[in-house]
């Protein structure tokens, strides 16, 4: 597939949340019947994500989600909210979880609150996200950080198939020139209907 049209995710900033929402709805109302999502971020601002994810839960297309380089915090979780199927991370791409962090300060009841306003939001954007897109019990994410004694935690790729949080692994480049057979390979492991509601997505 020549020029094929993609969305590039670095960052995730309020100011960019326009942007990637217009780039995502050029991309739903054109005539390619997936929406591939490149990931290479080290994060960002975690409620940044929500708007992202929200563009992808409401999608008429299935999303494909090609994590390249690194896909960090705020990245792996867009990386893993992909259409589970179409979710590609390059063979030496690091994929890292850990706890948000905050830089809150001022008095003692304003860091308990938001203290407790990202733990939800961590286990919600993150943690819980992963579960699902993964298929594995709740807790399971949860539980590999504390594992990791609450430190971050880098996922290899294989790994990340293991876990269900990838599908394949493959360069960037190739994956993106080889969207079509990938797309018709989605297909057939669905029966071929490209009727996507079934996904795990519709749990939410």
């Amino acid at each position: 597939m020549k020029n094929i049209q993609y969305m590039e995710v670095n960052t995730f900033h309020p100011y960019l949340n326009s942007i990637y929402a217009d780039i995502f709805s050029t991309l739903e109302d054109n005539d390619y019947p997936i929406i591939p999502i490149v990931v290479d971020s080290p994060g960002g601002y975690v409620w940044c994500l929500s708007v992202l994810l929200d563009m992808i839960q409401n999608s008429k297309k299935p999303v494909c989600t090609i994590a390249s380089g690194i896909a960090m915090s705020c990245g792996a979780g867009l990386f893993v909210a992909g259409t589970p199927g179409l979710r590609i991370v390059g063979p030496n791409t690091s994929i890292l979880l850990h706890q948000v962090s905050s830089m809150t300060y001022g008095k003692s009841s304003d860091i308990e609150s938001d203290s407790r306003d990202i733990s939800a939001s961590t286990d919600k954007f993150l943690y819980e996200l992963f579960d699902k897109q993964s298929g594995q019990k709740p807790g399971f994410t949860k539980n590999l950080i504390k594992e990791n004694f609450n430190a971050d935690l880098y996922i290899s790729p294989e790994q990340a198939i293991s876990y269900g949080f990838a599908d394949k692994i493959m360069s960037r480049t190739k994956a993106l020139k080889n969207l079509d057979s990938i797309y018709e390979e989605y297909l057939k492991g669905n029966g071929g209907n490209n009727d996507f509601s079934k996904t795990i997505w519709q749990v939410y």
